[in-house]
């Protein structure tokens, strides 16, 4: 069984579509997949995430793998935590899926800001945070789960280019 059946259960539908140039798809089905999916690229215990984390993915319906899982950890009143993990391709950064994400993040939950920390030491990690508009806090010490320094990143919504496409805005 292909990984596109198991995430994407109408997946005719979906391959249908990539006729029509659809590659990239979110999808937030099979929870328990996502989530794994993304601990493992973090170095992560699939039980260290809370029970109310909740996992976008983003799904590259050509090569029938995902490319990129977002783990909206916890969600606050006006912010949420998130983690970001990637197959390490550019392949899922299209301005439409990421859009897609902070439309998610920003209008749907409500919050105003979101937040990510990061080893120190993972110079592609920081990098896709910059090209996603993320601007670095600052240090936290002993941050990460192994006691590894971290660096605080932060998005607000109103600093967010992903939300104003072709001269639109919403929210």
């Amino acid at each position: 069984m292909s990984v596109i059946s198991e995430i994407l259960p109408e997946q005719d539908a979906y391959r249908a579509q990539v006729g029509a140039g659809m590659r990239l798809c979110l999808t937030d089905t099979d929870q328990p997949t996502l989530l794994a999916w993304a601990a493992q690229r973090l170095q992560l215990s699939t039980g260290r995430w809370p029970m109310q984390a909740r996992a976008l993915g983003v799904f590259d319906i050509k090569a029938d793998r995902l490319r990129a899982v977002v783990v909206i950890v916890r969600v606050y009143e006006s912010y949420c935590d998130v983690h970001v993990a990637t197959d390490e391709s550019a392949a899922w950064a299209s301005r439409n899926i990421i859009s897609g994400l902070a439309g998610y993040i920003f209008w749907l939950l409500r919050v105003a800001r979101m937040q990510c920390i990061i080893g120190a030491d993972n110079a592609k990690g920081v990098k896709i945070l910059r090209h996603l508009g993320f601007n670095e806090i600052g240090t936290v010490p002993g941050g990460m789960d192994n006691g590894q320094d971290g660096i605080m990143f932060s998005m607000r919504k109103r600093d967010c280019r992903w939300l104003n496409l072709k001269g639109e805005t919403h929210g």
